[in-house]
Order: C-alpha cells, then structure tokens, then sequence
C-alpha cells in the first residue's frame, strides 16, 4: 500500500542482489524503484527432472499397485467442483483411472492418496497426465516432462491472486497450451504434445542463467565478510 511504498522502494534498493521469479513483478520494482532485479526461475527449477527423479520414492505407487504412465494425477488447492467435472469427463475420454493428492480442503474417497514430498515427485512423474491448479504441481510436472493441465485457482479481481506466477512462466517457456478451463473440452489437454525440445532448450538455459546468478551472489556475499 501506498502507506509503505516508501521504506519498500528503501529496502529493495539496499538489496545488492535482488532476483524475482515473476515479469510482472520484475516490472512493478522496475517502474516504482528503478531497479531491475534478475528474472529467474522458480528454485525447484534448479534441479533437472532427472535429478528430482533420483530422489523421488515410488513406495506409494506400490502400496496402491498403481501402474506407470495408466493414471491420471489430480492435485488442488482450491476447492472447485468445477474441477471435477473436468476431471471426471477427462478421465472418461483418456479412459484412465484418476487419483487425488488432497491439500485437505476436500476428501476423495477411496481415490484420495496419501504420500510424503518424494513420493509425490514420483506420482507426478510416473503419471500419464496431471492436473493441478497449483505453480509448483504444474512446473514440477513440466520439469519431469509429463503433460499437464493447469487451472487458474483465483479469479482475476481476487486481491490474493497469484496467477501472474503461474502466467509468468508459461510465458517465459512459451507453452500457454497448458493454461485449461472447466468450460472447455479436455480434448486440448487429451492432443496436448509432449514438451519440445525447444522449450526443454530453454529451461536449460534459464537454469544455467539462474544457477550462475546465485552462485555470483553467494560469491561475492563470502569476499564482502
């Protein structure tokens, strides 16, 4: 608020190295501050999909005999009926089974699994298709190279809306095919293609780029102590 945008501008100035995961914010700081901070991505980004894959745990597929790539992986953070519609019409077109990683907000029955970080690093890469209305169950998928359906979880005018980050970084990597709505059919996400090496080529480059930015930080932090 306009009430703090003063010590705001103050303190992001006295910060030496200043990174941000969104363009829209990039260009909120640029234009109030004059300060362009560094656009990285997201931390999770930081590992390649086969280094999430070394961690991952696939106990939980296991314990439910779910079989490799013959699932459908539902993760929300919202509770939208209008998700489920989706879902269940998907699921009839793919002619997949569909599981659900719940935040709580809602139960999904005998549907509903239970499962630690690493196994859901696994449920999401061993998944034929995820859908999600979360930024990390999204770009996490998008790493592991599995196709994924993203909803908006806020509506435009929400004052708590973080769809820029989710707008952001589909942006950044040109695949806003992603972006899905529960009034459309789930045939786009059914012929949705596999990622392309061009967008794979720029994750890569932008995890280089980030990856050094942090390292140049941290670097000149330990000759300034």
């Amino acid at each position: 608020s306009s009430e703090y945008l003063d010590d705001f501008i103050k303190y992001v100035k006295s910060i030496p190295y200043l990174s941000i995961r969104e363009k829209q914010g990039l260009d909120y700081i640029k234009s109030i501050a004059d300060v362009e901070p560094k656009l990285v991505l997201d931390p999770t980004f930081l590992l390649t999909g086969e280094e999430w894959r070394h961690l991952s745990s696939v106990k939980v597929l296991r314990k439910n005999k779910i079989e490799n790539k013959k699932y459908i992986l539902c993760y929300f953070l919202g509770d939208d009926g209008k998700y489920v519609k989706y879902v269940n019409d998907f699921s009839q077109m793919a002619n997949l089974p569909v599981y659900y990683v719940s935040s709580k907000r809602k139960n999904y029955g005998n549907k509903q699994l239970v499962c630690d970080p690493l196994e859901f690093i696994a449920l999401l890469d061993n998944a034929a298709y995820v859908i999600t209305d979360s930024f990390h169950g999204m770009i996490l998928s998008i790493n592991l190279g599995v196709r994924v359906g993203a909803f908006k979880r806020f509506q435009q005018d929400d004052v708590l809306n973080q769809n820029s980050r989710i707008e952001s970084v589909l942006d950044l990597l040109d695949c806003n095919d992603i972006l899905i709505s529960h009034s459309e059919s789930p045939i786009n996400l059914l012929e949705q293609k596999k990622m392309s090496n061009e967008t794979l080529s720029k994750i890569q480059y932008m995890r280089d780029e980030s990856i050094n930015y942090l390292l140049k930080a941290l670097d000149t932090y330990e000759q300034n102590q």
